[in-house]
C-alpha cells in the first residue's frame, strides 16, 4: 500500500514538473527574399557607353545579402565590363578607370586578349549601403563596336 501511494505521488510530482516546463524558445521561419535589379534581353550598348542599373539599397536588417548576376553578350568578340560600387563613389561622367572603391569588376587583371573569356557571372556580398551597378563598353564608338546584352541581376537575402 505504501508502495502504491509512493508511486502515485511520484507520478503526480512528475506530471506537475512536466506541465510546468514550457519552452520559451521560439523558432521563426527565415525566408529567402529576392529583389530584381535588372532583367533585360538584347539591349544594345555602343562603344564608350555605360548601361546603369537601378540603385539598390542594402539595409542592416538583410541577413547574408548577395548580389547575383548573369549576363550574356551576343557579340562575343566585343568584351563588355561590369562594375559594382558604392553610390557615393560613382560619377557618371568619369571613366571606370578613375572610379574608387569598386567592389566587383569583370575586367581581368592580366589584360584579356582576343579569344580569352571574361567572367559573365557574379556573386558579391555587399555591406549595408546604397550600391550602383553598370555595364561599360570600353571600345570606341561606332556601329562595329556595339554590344548586345541580355542580363539578370538580383539582390538576394534572408529575413
Amino acid at each position: 500500500m505504501l508502495r502504491n501511494r509512493l508511486a502515485a505521488a511520484c507520478v503526480a510530482a512528475l506530471s506537475l514538473l512536466l506541465l510546468g516546463c514550457e519552452d520559451s524558445q521560439k523558432f521563426e521561419d527565415i525566408l529567402r527574399n529576392d529583389i530584381e535589379v535588372a532583367d533585360f534581353e538584347r539591349v544594345r550598348l555602343r562603344g564608350g557607353e555605360k548601361l546603369i542599373l537601378k540603385v539598390t539599397e542594402v539595409t542592416p536588417e538583410m541577413v547574408h545579402p548577395e548580389f547575383i548576376g548573369r549576363w550574356t553578350n551576343l557579340r562575343r568578340e566585343i568584351e563588355v565590363d561590369f562594375y559594382v560600387l558604392p553610390l557615393a563613389d560613382f560619377d557618371e561622367n568619369k571613366p571606370p578607370s578613375e572610379l574608387q572603391n569598386i567592389l566587383f569588376t569583370s575586367v581581368a587583371d592580366d589584360g584579356v586578349g582576343f579569344g580569352d573569356r571574361r567572367v559573365t557571372e557574379m556573386h558579391v556580398h555587399p555591406a549595408p549601403g546604397r550600391w550602383v551597378m553598370f555595364f561599360f563598353n570600353p571600345r570606341p564608338g561606332g556601329p562595329s563596336n556595339e554590344a548586345e546584352l541580355s542580363a539578370e541581376v538580383r539582390l538576394s537575402f534572408f529575413k
